[in-house]
Formats: C-alpha cells, sequence, structure tokens
C-alpha cells in the first residue's frame, strides 16, 4: 500500500491568509510515485518533477504534496483536518 498511516505533525499561522492555518501532515511511504499520474488526472496542479512536489489547488485550499509529507494551506479550522474534511 502506498499510504499505510499519516499524522499531523504541526499546525501553523497560514502564511498567505493570516485567517486560517497550515498543517503539516507526516505520511507513511514515499507518495511522490504517483505525482505524474495524479497531475495527468486532476485539474489544477502544479508538478515539479525535480523538487518531488505536487501542489493541487481545491476549494480555495492549497494541498502540496512532497515525498514524505503534505502542506495543507489555507484551512478554516483545525477539525476539519482531523475529521477528513467533515464538518460536525
Amino acid at each position: 500500500m502506498l499510504l499505510e498511516s499519516h499524522k499531523i505533525i504541526r499546525i501553523l499561522p497560514c502564511l498567505a491568509d493570516p485567517e486560517k492555518i497550515r498543517v503539516i501532515v507526516e505520511v507513511s511511504g514515499e507518495i511522490h510515485k504517483v505525482f505524474p499520474y495524479l497531475n495527468a488526472i486532476l485539474k489544477g496542479c502544479i508538478y515539479n518533477h525535480p523538487a518531488l512536489t505536487l501542489t493541487i489547488k481545491k476549494d480555495g485550499k492549497l494541498f502540496t504534496l512532497r515525498a514524505h509529507h503534505i502542506t495543507l494551506a489555507k484551512i478554516e479550522d483545525e477539525n476539519l483536518v482531523s475529521s477528513g474534511g467533515k464538518k460536525n
């Protein structure tokens, strides 16, 4: 399995919007192997092969995927991250 586990390692103020937060998530495995595929099928991606990063813009949020971690930016509430994006 490409991704067996993930863990939120930091929650910081968002650099792009001070009213929101930035979340850094550590992931198991090397997820960069699927970046070319995701870039081909998802709209609005920015793939940087030399840096092994894939940035996805969706619903005003930024998701930057790296080999071993993911940075989520412009997140409104850390509870959305821990709940998988579902509001309670």
